[in-house]
């Protein structure tokens, strides 16, 4: 009767093993960007300080929607972002009031088509120009502002940067960067014909 307890309590801890690592492997590959509102990272800093990485986007903004669906389900990306910075959407031109630092921000033109508020102003330096992703430290200072498209493999070596204080300059650590994103689209070859020769 042991035998066959032991047995079954050997079979119950195997099936468990394999059933948590098979879980944990379709969590990696199912990763998400847990996404945070403005306010609510403004909070957590406070309680666990880390960086903030914030995409100001607009509803109407055809690039913005690639990004979401190009590379921000990029799981490589999503565990980066999750693991290292607390990940804010911030749609540009949102209607409501935003107390940051004690000092109300608002939307001005709320009535009005594309009226962008002024928080997103604020961040995107009065350029405002989408998807734009902004790096906030722990203090919520903007340290770099980022506006264009960009593809996993381009924001990859960025995020890893940005996440720790480095010893070294950019142009040196993005020289050295091995990352584990693919380019989504592969550049042409150098020597490629054009098509004036048909």
């Amino acid at each position: 009767m042991t035998k066959i307890f032991k047995y079954l309590l050997l079979c119950l801890f195997v099936f468990t093993l394999t059933s948590n690592y098979a879980q944990q492997t379709a969590n990696n590959q199912n990763q998400q960007v847990v996404w945070y509102s403005l306010e609510q990272a403004m909070q957590l800093v406070k309680i666990k300080p880390k960086k903030i990485f914030m995409d100001v986007y607009t509803d109407w903004c055809g690039w913005c929607k690639r990004m979401d669906a190009a590379t921000f389900t990029n799981p490589v990306i999503a565990k980066y972002l999750n693991e290292n910075y607390y990940a804010v959407k911030l749609n540009a031109e949102r209607k409501d009031t935003v107390i940051f630092h004690g000092t109300p921000f608002v939307n001005l033109y709320a009535k009005m088509p594309r009226g962008a508020h002024q928080i997103a102003s604020f961040y995107l330096n009065g350029s405002l120009s989408y998807p734009s992703i902004v790096f906030l430290d722990e203090n919520l200072n903007s340290i770099v502002l980022i506006q264009s498209y960009m593809e996993p493999a381009g924001l990859e070596p960025i995020l890893s940067y940005l996440a720790a204080p480095q010893t070294v300059s950019w142009e040196e650590y993005q020289k050295k960067f091995v990352g584990q994103c693919k380019p989504l689209t592969p550049p042409a070859p150098a020597n490629a014909p054009s098509d004036k020769s048909k």
